[in-house]
């Protein structure tokens, strides 16, 4: 049996900034509530034109730049397969609040 550990990690959060005031008139909810019983005093938000595909590029360029894994690109055979790629070995987590994502390497652990 393989066993899987993890091996990096990265994330990625938009430039994009809203305070805790913007958050509460947007959502109805009085800024001191938003800050005190939330304890939230703004959050990064995407782009208009970012997607949460490009969070999760952002997050994965970063963790190869930071595990030292050289980036590589793939190309479509005739048979539309895919060649291996340092890249496959990323997964995406969960796109947090639809801001941020993060990106993680696996590697097998021997037992």
């Amino acid at each position: 049996m393989s066993r899987i550990s993890l091996a990096a990690t990265a994330s990625y959060l938009p430039e994009r900034w809203m305070t805790a005031a913007e958050v509460g008139e947007r959502s109805s909810i009085p800024e001191q509530v938003i800050v005190e019983k939330f304890g939230l005093r703004g959050k990064h938000i995407a782009a208009e034109d970012e997607h949460v595909s490009d969070l999760s590029v952002r997050a994965a360029e970063r963790l190869l730049a930071e595990s030292g894994v050289e980036r590589t690109t793939s190309t479509r055979s005739s048979s539309s397969r895919r060649a291996a790629s340092p890249i496959s070995s990323i997964t995406e987590t969960s796109a947090r609040a639809s801001c941020s994502t993060s990106a993680t390497a696996r590697s097998p652990v021997s037992s």
